[in-house]
């Protein structure tokens, strides 16, 4: 059985191109990158989107985060 994703940006490009542009808001604030990671993790797990988890998931192991911060999240563990 194959899973296809929605096309979001087919959609609603409206609502796409904002997302985008709130993402490069965040990435030029003063937020800590790590925290931003978490943030995106945790719309994720709200979204259910197993791909955005595991990505952001990686990203976050990658940069030194503990796993039993990452299984705080609600939704984990």
């Amino acid at each position: 059985m194959t899973t296809l994703r929605q096309p979001y940006y087919e959609l609603s490009p409206e609502v796409y191109s904002a997302l985008g542009q709130a993402k490069k808001a965040l990435e030029n604030s003063a937020l800590d990158t790590t925290l931003m990671e978490l943030i995106y993790l945790r719309i994720s797990q709200i979204n259910g989107c197993a791909f955005c988890l595991e990505m952001h998931s990686k990203a976050l192991r990658k940069s030194g985060v503990a796993q039993s911060k990452l299984d705080a999240l609600a939704g984990c563990g």
